[in-house]
């Protein structure tokens, strides 16, 4: 059973839904915490492997392969993180183009190319796995996304 290995407790704050005090968890699984916006609800084994079943077109980066590409040269580079998350640190040189704000969303990243490579992160690469999706619907051939988002991003 599920429960015989992990003890997930969670709390509200604001609007989001954080999962959180885990037990018992295998140790080569990092997880600080799992954040549900709008109070939707996320198998922990879609968490876990959502990777599986992504598009051709994206492709998640470990942060020291993110680096090296990001280094290299004028690149697109943008944060899919609210406008707090952003002014509380960011990766230097990225636009912040929140996910949450639908059609703004859409409009900006009109603007952008869509058959260069765009590199993207949010919080802990959940929000922007979601906005990696969005994207290639939208017609970007390249996206880039960081493994574990800005949380693990330690430059």
């Amino acid at each position: 059973r599920l429960s015989d290995y992990v003890e997930i407790s969670s709390k509200k704050i604001g609007k989001k839904m954080v999962l959180c005090n885990y037990r018992y968890w295998p140790p080569w699984v990092v997880w600080d915490t799992l954040v549900s916006q709008n109070n939707e609800t996320m198998s922990l084994f879609s968490f876990l492997f959502k990777e599986q079943n992504l598009p051709d077109e994206i492709q998640i980066m470990d942060r020291e392969e993110y680096k090296d590409a990001i280094s290299k040269g004028k690149v697109q580079l943008v944060d899919v993180r609210t406008k707090g998350e952003f002014m509380s640190g960011h990766i230097k040189g990225a636009k912040n183009i929140d996910f949450f704000q639908g059609s703004a969303f859409e409009s900006a990243f009109s603007k952008m190319k869509k058959d260069a490579p765009l590199y993207i992160y949010c919080q802990s690469g959940n929000r922007s796995q979601k906005a990696a999706r969005k994207l290639v619907s939208m017609g970007f051939t390249k996206v880039f996304d960081l493994r574990g988002g800005y949380r693990s991003w330690c430059y």
